[in-house]
């Protein structure tokens, strides 16, 4: 099986605070540098692919970055992407992660093949917020935040919650 997936549109990584505001965004509109903040490009050769409209990350293009303290995890982090896999695999398949701290990503098939949204506190990273089963040709819409006490997912309008607290540890790991 191939690892077929379009990642396309937006995908942001925004923390809201009530003194301070920050936001990135990638639109990958034939750009990969994000708006709201100079971050660095440490790995993959960016590719772009039209999307209706506009223009997404290419199918298996992987790209990673240097930390940033907007990436890091706190309270209120919220990401928000539009996906769409051409097909499923057997391994995971990741959107977005920042290892020792979050990941949203599409569950093994053997797992049942949700999206899953994972935020890493008292260095565990289960119990794991699952979403709906995704499925080959059909796009998504998701939010996914963590409040500090909670993890929230949107997905296509339907919305999932788990309680989800304790000590976290952000790190320099990149994204």
């Amino acid at each position: 099986m191939t690892r077929n997936w379009t990642w396309c549109a937006t995908l942001g990584l925004m923390l809201w605070g009530t003194a301070t505001q920050a936001e990135l965004r990638w639109e990958f509109d034939g750009r990969v540098e994000p708006a709201g903040a100079p971050l660095k490009l440490l790995t993959g050769k960016p590719a772009f692919a039209a999307v209706g409209p506009g223009q997404g990350l290419a199918a298996g293009c992987g790209l990673t970055w240097a930390d940033a303290p907007a990436l890091r995890l706190r309270p209120e982090l919220e990401i928000l992407c539009r996906f769409r896999l051409d097909a499923t695999t057997e391994g995971t398949q990741t959107l977005a992660m920042k290892d020792g701290e979050y990941i949203l990503r599409v569950d093994w098939q053997k797992e049942g093949g949700s999206l899953s949204f994972f935020v890493q506190v008292d260095g565990k990273w289960e119990s794991r917020l699952r979403g709906p089963v995704v499925r080959p040709g059909t796009w998504y819409e998701v939010r996914a935040q963590w409040t500090g006490t909670a993890m929230d997912l949107v997905v296509n309008g339907e919305a999932f919650h788990s309680r989800r607290a304790g000590r976290i540890q952000p790190a320099d790991e990149p994204l």
